[in-house]
């Protein structure tokens, strides 16, 4: 018994593996039982055949041996042709299959019609499909539901022909004649009442099981939940009680995140922050090209998104009741979740060095690409050097003149972008992009920035040599002397902020290289 039950359940699964929703799965299982009972039903005929023959043989045999064959033929293939309609559904898992079934049905009661006759009625089983079809689909379902209709009618009505104008093929005797219509009658019936019946048993076992589901997923909510608001507690506590800005970018740059720290750092409430862009928040230093703080920051972000793990780099935030700004050792981090590219950003608040206050004297020599990023940071690392000599204003006028003075080695000497090319690419294009391409180019690439700078208690040097072809310095500084409209250009002022923030800006013959000397005065605490 427990062998059939294995079987019975292994049958009534079949196909289960195409199906994931509970709902499809019922379907399949409902569907395997129909075809179950289509089986039964010809099992069902055969044993009636059988008690038939005994009966009619022992009367006429030379007249109703002729009978077995064609019934026989038509009973075994019959559950041959249900077979192979479980098969199909089982290793293509549609439920188109019932039109095939439908099909199947109608042939085999059209032959047994044809057989018999009228009195057979079985026209009956035929539409008995009626009620099964509608129990079978779900309400909407109205193409399958029609289309298996008008099946069941052109084979109710082919049946119904049959009988008018032909005559049974194998008639039964009089006695006998009206006993497969009741036989039909009770099929019909029973088939419809067994079909109810497991319906809704499966409807039952479907609501238990939800009842159960419903019942675990709420047991497990009670116990997951107060522990993923204990552990979001503790992660807030580590966010929000940061001594550092903690943020979250998405990969335009706009502000997914911020902890509270914003308002300390910055004066900026964090929800003030959260979706604008992080660029907004960069402070504008006097005497800096148009966008090139936003355009250091943008450029390693990008670095960052195509396949760097992580950048660290200096930057300067708005402060909303401070002109000058905060400086902030930022470290930003690609982070992928489900699908989402999210930047994971910390910074840190810069603090002088201790050991600065010890220093005698101290040179060094760079060499750099042609990569602005770099120019950015040496002249972090220049003013690091010299920052407890300096007001954090002084110090920030020194460090952008430093750096725009590198810049234009990398750009205008290294890379031979003139002014005038620079013009046009600011107003028509993505200058960024335009180095970049220059920086690829193979006369250029080669190409260095060597610096050189001494620093001691009372001067500071810096000598940048670039590789390009110079420049009319003695023009340019002339004209500088005269004409104050230089400041005010779009690009091309580092030269003459440099002369203002350093004591001397002293040029080779080539104008390849310059020279910047400042005197130190005695340390002072930064502001």
């Amino acid at each position: 018994m427990r062998a059939f039950a294995r079987l019975w359940y292994a049958y009534q699964n079949s196909g289960s593996r195409h199906f994931t929703s509970a709902t499809d799965l019922k379907r399949n299982r409902i569907l395997n039982m129909l075809f179950s009972m289509s089986f039964m039903g010809g099992i069902y005929i055969a044993l009636i055949e059988l008690a038939f023959a005994a009966v009619l043989l022992p009367r006429d045999y030379d007249r109703y041996i002729v009978y077995l064959p064609p019934f026989a033929i038509a009973t075994l293939i019959y559950p041959l042709m249900v077979a192979v309609t479980v098969l199909i559904k089982n290793l293509t898992g549609s439920f188109q299959v019932t039109f095939l079934n439908n099909i199947f049905v109608n042939l085999f009661c059209f032959t047994l019609a044809r057989f018999l006759g009228e009195k057979a009625n079985m026209h009956l089983i035929i539409l008995s499909q009626f009620l099964i079809i509608f129990l079978f689909y779900r309400y909407g379902s109205w193409w399958s539901i029609s289309s298996h209709i008008a099946l069941a009618v052109l084979g109710v009505t082919a049946t119904l022909i049959s009988y008018r104008v032909a005559a049974p093929l194998y008639p039964l005797p009089d006695d006998l004649a009206d006993l497969p219509g009741y036989l039909c009658w009770i099929a019909t019936f029973s088939m419809l009442v067994w079909y109810s019946v497991y319906n809704w048993r499966e409807v039952h076992m479907t609501e238990k099981l939800l009842e159960d589901e419903r019942d675990q997923t709420k047991e497990l909510l009670n116990e997951t939940i107060p522990i993923l608001e204990k552990t979001e507690a503790k992660y807030r506590h580590l966010v929000d009680d940061s001594s550092d800005l903690i943020f979250q970018l998405d990969a335009d740059i706009n502000i997914l995140s911020m902890n509270k720290t914003s308002q300390r750092v910055l004066s900026f409430l964090p929800d003030d922050m959260v979706g604008k862009s992080m660029l907004s928040y960069l402070a504008s230093e006097e005497g800096d090209e148009p966008d090139l703080n936003v355009q250091l920051f943008a450029k390693n972000v990008n670095e960052v998104l195509k396949g760097h793990r992580s950048n660290r780099f200096r930057a300067r935030f708005r402060h909303k009741h401070r002109s000058d700004g905060v400086e902030l050792h930022v470290i930003l981090q690609l982070a992928k979740f489900q699908g989402a590219t999210e930047i994971m950003g910390h910074a840190t608040e810069v603090e002088p060095e201790v050991t600065l206050q010890f220093l005698d004297q101290e040179r060094g020599r760079y060499t750099l690409t042609n990569n602005i990023l770099h120019a950015d940071i040496l002249a972090q690392r220049i003013a690091d050097r010299i920052s407890i000599h300096f007001t954090l204003q002084e110090l920030n006028a020194v460090r952008t003149c430093f750096r725009e003075i590198v810049i234009n080695a990398i750009e205008h000497g290294n890379l031979g972008v003139t002014f005038e090319e620079k013009t046009h690419v600011i107003e028509n294009g993505d200058f960024m992009e335009f180095l970049y391409e220059r920086q690829r180019d193979a006369r250029f690439a080669s190409r260095r920035v060597r610096v050189f700078y001494s620093v001691s208690k009372t001067n500071l040097v810096l000598r940048v040599s670039d590789e390009g072809d110079g420049f009319d310095h003695k023009s340019f500084l002339a004209r500088a002397q005269s004409d104050d409209s230089l400041l005010y250009l779009e690009h091309g002022r580092g030269i003459t902020m440099a002369r203002n923030a350093f004591d001397s800006v002293v040029f080779n013959e080539k104008g390849n290289q310059v020279t910047l000397t400042k005197t130190l005065r005695g340390p002072k605490k930064l502001t």
